[in-house]
């Protein structure tokens, strides 16, 4: 695995995060729905009542999952910003920070350090680059030992 493809982990879990709590979001609707539906209706409330169930057992399942994302993702992240501050050049090191960390796009990257998007990529990677070398370096000195 790339240092690229290794920071790009926790741009992953970002995106899995925000739809499962997407998704726990719109079964808590639904939940609420049903129960409404529930005490509006006199009479045959077994089914909505199954379903509820089956809602409720759902939202808690994707909470749980849900927590050990963020669990996982707040450990990637420290790992990250461990590696970030590896990097000796403090614009890469606040592109790399912004990215990876704070996930923002290079565009608002770009406008918040007032550089040109171009560069922004540069220093981008540049600092992939120079991660990626040590990387290298390390892994021959460990072959050689």
């Amino acid at each position: 695995m790339t240092v690229k493809e290794y920071l790009s982990n926790s741009l992953k879990i970002d995106d899995r995060i925000q739809r499962k709590k997407q998704n726990l979001e719109d079964l808590r609707l639904l939940a609420t729905n049903i129960s409404q539906t529930i005490s509006d209706m006199p009479g045959s409330g077994n089914k909505n009542l199954s379903k509820l169930e089956d809602i409720m057992i759902k939202i808690a399942d994707l909470e749980r999952e849900l927590e050990l994302e963020i669990l996982s993702q707040t450990a990637l992240k420290i790992e990250i910003n461990i590696l970030i501050d590896r990097v000796e050049n403090d614009s890469e090191q606040q592109v790399l920070y912004e990215r990876y960390v704070k996930n923002k796009p290079f565009d608002e990257i770009a406008l918040s350090m007032n550089y040109h998007k171009r560069h922004i990529y540069r220093l981008h990677d540049n600092a992939i680059d120079r991660l990626e070398k040590k990387r290298q370096e390390k892994q021959d000195v460990t072959l050689v030992c």
